[in-house]
């Protein structure tokens, strides 16, 4: 199993935004917003947002099926961590 988190980003901003962040995944630069706009998860614009993505997990099994969704209404709204380790652990353990 392989985790990474994606980001709209170009690569100094992802740089910036991983600063002082212990992660075990790595973080991939999206600069041109092609994984989210394929995902669709791509914001042009709201009231709290412009030119990113909507908060979002999707698991993807090594086969390329997506097992799990979360997209968030809000820029804070994200799954609890737990929750996420036990799917993961349901479906790859």
């Amino acid at each position: 199993m392989s985790i990474a988190g994606v980001y709209g980003q170009g690569p100094e901003g992802v740089r910036r935004f991983a600063r002082g962040l212990t992660l075990p995944f790595p973080l991939l630069a999206d600069p041109d917003r092609a994984a989210i706009r394929r995902y669709g998860v791509y914001v042009r614009a709201n009231f709290e947002s412009w030119n990113i993505a909507r908060p979002s997990v999707f698991l993807v099994d090594p086969g390329g099926r997506i097992r799990f969704i979360s997209v968030g209404s809000h820029q804070r709204d994200w799954p609890d961590s737990g929750d996420l380790l036990a799917i993961i652990d349901g479906a790859y353990g």
